[in-house]
């Protein structure tokens, strides 16, 4: 592959390894060079490589086996498809502001949910966690809707619910549908975290864990519209 202007980011990075696939350049099942093999290739940094990885991963067109390296996945062709899809949704202003105010909102209300959780509500998220792990089990509130109730604050808790709601009827919802495996576990693990948070009553240490859990979360979704905030 040509190497990579200078200039360019992640996306840009993304972009070309898509046309590697659909040009044929990539094939299916194929192995990627090494992280800093193809890094070298495109004359970008290891770091910046990385974000358009875990772009790739997310969304099942890539995938990471350990001991093993980085392959195509078997339907590589067919799932890039859905990265045209987040970027014309990273357009979309109303699903930014609708992230926007979940960054603004949920760290806090972690926070508070550390400090205020009864028993009740740590049932609440553990079983939330649950529907995550078994998805053919009973039920119930996700898990950011639990902390929002353990938080026991009722106007930033309906604030919220407004908030997941309105995400919830735009085509955001396509977003998590489409979650890898491999993503599902790694949210499992960063819910699992904020809970063992919140059980301890580490409101700190919550409210940082939940912005981390949020930004990783949205950056897929907000590195494509980087140059446009400029």
């Amino acid at each position: 592959m040509e190497p990579m202007e200078k200039q360019n980011l992640s996306e840009r990075i993304t972009e070309r390894l898509i046309a590697a696939i659909r040009s044929g350049e990539l094939s299916a099942g194929q192995k990627l060079p090494s992280e800093t093999e193809l890094a070298a290739s495109l004359c970008v940094s290891r770091n910046i490589l990385r974000e358009a990885i875990k772009t790739l991963e997310m969304f099942g067109v890539i995938e990471s086996i350990h001991g093993r390296g980085t392959f195509l996945s078997g339907d590589a062709a067919a799932r890039i498809a859905n990265l045209g899809f987040v970027a014309a949704l990273a357009q979309n202003r109303s699903v930014q502001s609708l992230l926007d105010s979940r960054l603004v909102l949920e760290p806090g209300l972690a926070e508070m949910a550390a400090l205020r959780r009864t028993e009740d509500d740590l049932r609440s998220l553990r079983g939330a966690i649950g529907v995550m792990v078994r998805p053919d089990s009973c039920g119930g509130p996700s898990f950011h809707e639990a902390v929002a109730r353990a938080a026991h604050c009722e106007l930033p808790e309906k604030l919220m619910g407004t908030v997941l709601a309105q995400l919830s009827a735009t085509d955001y919802a396509r977003v998590q549908a489409e979650m890898t495996e491999k993503t599902l576990r790694l949210e499992i693990g960063e819910h699992t975290r904020i809970l063992e948070s919140i059980e301890a009553g580490d409101g700190e240490t919550a409210r940082r864990r939940m912005e981390a859990h949020l930004r990783s979360r949205f950056s897929v979704i907000g590195g494509f519209s980087e140059e446009k905030r400029r």
